[in-house]
């Protein structure tokens, strides 16, 4: 297995998503996550993805520069309809958004819709527990576990940190 210093892999990946037409910022969040996985030993979540991103970047099944709106139904609750742009970026500001109100009201719950796979859930606790904050992340998965005695696939491997 060929090895990269991580300034080079960094750079390069960035690179390649900002072709795709991806803001700076976005790449570079989108790059951390990537690499966090990597060097946090997940790499079903690290770099191996970015093919597929560029992918579905390139035939336009991700939006490079989605337009992500925000709203509060209940003080509490933030909803986030990511504009079908990469997951790991959308999740990321989701979470920045909602720490003020996490002060504000003691606790937040944050649904994402419109988005794409977000990388390694654990990745954004790291901003969680950075604030002061304890938090769950969690998402679904397509529907590819078959339970005992079915015959077709029934749930997902839903994962949660």
């Amino acid at each position: 297995m060929k090895q990269l210093p991580y300034d080079a892999l960094r750079a390069y990946c960035e690179s390649v998503l900002q072709r795709c037409s991806v803001p700076t910022d976005d790449a570079a969040t989108v790059t951390d996550c990537l690499l966090y996985a990597n060097l946090s030993g997940v790499d079903s979540h690290g770099i191996i993805r970015l093919p597929h991103y560029v992918t579905r970047l390139t035939n336009g099944s991700i939006n490079a520069r989605p337009s992500i709106r925000y709203d509060r139904p209940r003080p509490s609750i933030m909803t986030v309809d990511g504009g079908d742009g990469l997951g790991h970026a959308i999740t990321a500001r989701a979470v920045r958004e909602a720490m003020p109100v996490c002060r504000e009201q003691g606790s937040v719950t944050i649904v994402i819709g419109n988005s794409s796979h977000f990388g390694m859930a654990g990745y954004y606790l790291r901003d969680i527990t950075a604030a002061g904050f304890v938090g769950m992340v969690t998402t679904h998965t397509d529907v590819r576990i078959v339970p005992i005695g079915a015959r077709k696939p029934f749930a997902g491997t839903n994962p949660i940190a």
